[in-house]
């Protein structure tokens, strides 16, 4: 049941995953005026992962869909913004990244003699992986004009 703390934590999270994908933006060297959009587009991305996984879903596919829909904001924004969409894109992707799950393969893989538990923290980080790599290259080879209704320039 969604309740008025679950919001209060997702707006939570969207605000904080936003900062931090507004400071990669700044060591990223993104443009000045770019800085705020591409946190936004990062905190979208993240609070779409987090209310999928609420919802039961997978960490793999929660991983996938949010990347589609940071994807589309990043591509949209670069139309209206007139702006590489990489400049939102690697950015937004941020929050995302399974640098803890690359952590605990391989603090399973030197700490742990079971090596069940660091091929299953092994596999599912490289599926994460994929999963983002394919939710964005779906939406990155989509034709531009699904990004940007306005006047055909002649």
């Amino acid at each position: 049941m969604i309740t008025v703390s679950l919001i209060f934590q997702w707006i939570i999270a969207f605000i904080v995953s936003s900062i931090a994908s507004c400071a990669f933006a700044v060591i990223f060297h993104s443009p000045r005026n770019q800085i705020i959009p591409a946190g936004i587009v990062g905190g979208v991305g993240w609070v779409v992962y987090i209310i999928l996984g609420y919802f039961g879903i997978g960490v793999v596919w929660s991983s996938f869909y949010a990347t589609l829909t940071l994807a589309y904001f990043a591509r949209t924004l670069s139309f209206v913004r007139k702006c590489p969409a990489t400049v939102f894109l690697v950015t937004g992707i941020f929050p995302l990244v399974p640098g803890l799950g690359i952590y605990n393969t391989g603090y399973s893989l030197f700490m742990n003699s079971n090596s069940g538990t660091t091929l299953h923290l092994g596999l599912q980080t490289v599926e994460v992986a994929v999963a983002i790599a394919l939710g964005m290259g779906l939406v990155l080879t989509l034709p531009g004009v699904l990004f940007y209704k306005g006047k055909k320039k002649t």
